[in-house]
């Protein structure tokens, strides 16, 4: 079995998507063919090397840096067991510099939410990086539970979401009890719940579990973002995920590549 097998294989067996496997196993050769070392022999010098060169001659973005860092440390440290990434750090990134709660805060944040509605509202905003325009405008037709896939809207935009499973459970259990059977997923009397519902529906959720950072709609999203980098999900993939297209406006993830994508929101269970 080859070096990039065992890896491959600890990647299956850890149960990550194919995106990460993939990136992880590509990031890893393209490391030692630039070494034109074997894995064993591989030092912290050769790291720093390599990041060097990454930035100075592939002028690769900061986001790229991390996950290429990411990849190889997941086989060095926890793998081989070998210790070369002393005094090497993380760039930092726009996603990285944002303020965000830790994954025990959004659990805390969650678990403290007793109202099936304002559970699944929330756990939208974090488990699909959802905007609270978006959430409030969602349609039941919008949600395709089989799939675990969803459409939100904004404006004239249109995006695919990713839906936990975990939030599967708190849309049944909504569902099951729900008594107005509107085409809108959080209806009211006339119309759908109001932005300014929602915003206090997730304030009053942080002061219960209180929380002492600034907690708003606007940071469940960006929580979402830094959680799916953490993870080893590519920053071209995350922008689209959120809406967010700049040079990727013309591009969208197919099928497979949704379904390959695991929401942060199924780790904290």
């Amino acid at each position: 079995m080859t070096q990039l097998e065992i890896l491959e294989n600890e990647l299956k067996s850890r149960g990550l998507s194919n995106l990460t496997l993939k990136a992880y196993v590509r990031h890893n050769n393209n490391f030692l063919k630039f070494t034109k070392k074997k894995a064993e022999e591989v030092l912290n010098d050769d790291i720093k090397n390599y990041l060097n060169h990454l930035t100075e001659e592939k002028k690769l973005k900061s986001s790229s840096i991390i996950l290429t860092l990411s990849a190889l440390k997941f086989y060095y440290e926890g793998i081989l067991k070998k210790q070369i990434f002393d005094n090497i750090k993380l760039p930092q990134t726009e996603e990285a510099n944002k303020e965000a709660l830790s994954k025990e805060e959004i659990k805390k944040l969650i678990d403290g939410i007793k109202n099936p509605k304002h559970k699944l509202i929330v756990g939208l905003m974090y488990g699909s990086g959802l905007k609270v325009s978006e959430v409030v405008n969602l349609n039941v037709k919008d949600i395709n539970i089989k799939n675990k896939v969803g459409k939100a809207k904004s404006g004239s935009k249109e995006k695919s979401f990713v839906l936990a499973s975990k939030l599967i459970e708190f849309l049944n259990e909504y569902l099951q009890n729900r008594e107005n059977e509107s085409e809108f997923l959080f209806p009211t009397r006339k119309s759908h719940m109001s932005i300014r519902m929602a915003q206090k529906i997730v304030n009053k959720a942080a002061k219960t579990a209180k929380i002492e950072k600034k907690v708003n709609c606007t940071l469940l999203r960006d929580t979402y973002s830094k959680h799916l980098i953490e993870n080893g999900v590519d920053n071209k993939v995350v922008q689209i995920l959120l809406g967010n297209y700049g040079v990727y406006k013309n591009l969208k993830l197919t099928k497979e590549q949704m379904k390959d994508i695991i929401s942060p929101f199924d780790s904290l269970y």
